[in-house]
């Protein structure tokens, strides 16, 4: 898969930019080659920043993500998902407005994120993830 130089530079700088706000420290490093992969536990919206972080300061590694699928597609619904502008627990979610979503989703397309769909078994995306581990 071909990065988007764009939204590769734009998460470059949102995690240079987050890193600067937060005196973000990071530990070890990513191998240079081969397959890795890379688990975090999300706690929030700017867990994206704290990994990109972590990897493009420590390697010249490009990363693909994963996302759920409103995120890569704003048109998207997920079935169980509460109508309206909120998340799951009724409050107000900005990344349902169109100019958050749509750049958003630019960017986490442009470096390959991976959508899956929650609520389902998504068997597209573990094939993505396996065939993203066998390239390497």
């Amino acid at each position: 898969q071909k990065t988007n130089r764009l939204a590769l530079a734009t998460i470059i700088a949102a995690s240079r930019i987050y890193r600067r706000l937060t005196r973000l420290e990071v530990e070890g490093q990513l191998p240079e080659v081969g397959s890795a992969l890379l688990v975090a536990n999300h706690t929030s919206g700017m867990d994206v920043l704290k990994i990109a972080h972590a990897t493009f300061s420590t390697s010249k590694r490009v990363i693909r993500g994963v996302a759920k699928k409103p995120l890569l597609d704003p048109g998207y619904r997920e079935p169980s998902k509460v109508a309206g502008r909120t998340d799951k627990k009724g409050r107000f979610d900005p990344m349902k407005l169109p100019f958050v979503s749509y750049p958003l989703a630019f960017v986490l397309n442009g470096i390959g994120a991976i959508p899956v769909r929650r609520g389902e078994t998504d068997r597209l995306f573990l094939s993505a993830c396996e065939e993203t581990l066998n390239a390497g």
